[in-house]
């Protein structure tokens, strides 16, 4: 009778668990008798960080996908790693688009003086901030050129 209470009870407790999981805990706590091991044999281990050769603990939730520790450095340097693997692989992604853009839009200098011609009173506010800028810092305002 104890023996099926407590396999009750540990049903109970591991039911929040993904099946296959709660599945391999309950047999070696049946086996062994004793929850602990059962935990333990499904524990992350530490790795390296290929970065930094630091070691860090994964995360749970993550698993083998993490590879890096959780250092900004680290995941940027990954990041860019990636990045330039997906390009790699994906030569033709960007290739024709700053053509159709610059057919589109024209160069910057196109670009800037058409919205400054469509939007004057942006101009006029630009031109504000910049004589007050200007004073603040004691320099001289760009609009004088």
């Amino acid at each position: 009778m104890r023996s099926l209470s407590l396999s009750f009870f540990l049903l109970l407790s591991i039911s929040y668990l993904p099946p296959c999981l709660s599945l391999q805990i309950l047999a070696s706590v049946v086996d062994s008798g004793s929850a602990c091991e059962g935990e333990r044999l499904h524990m992350s281990k530490r790795r390296r960080c290929p970065f930094c050769r630091r070691l860090f603990t994964p995360n749970p939730r993550l698993k083998e996908r993490q590879k890096t520790c959780a250092r900004q450095q680290c995941r940027q340097k990954q990041k860019c790693q990636c990045d330039e693997y997906w390009r790699l692989r994906h030569p033709e992604y960007f290739r024709g688009m700053y053509p159709h853009q610059k057919e589109t839009y024209g160069s910057r200098a196109q670009y800037r003086k058409r919205y400054r011609k469509r939007n004057p009173e942006y101009v006029r506010r630009n031109a504000l901030l910049l004589s007050k800028n200007a004073k603040r810092v004691g320099g001289k305002s760009n609009l004088n050129r």
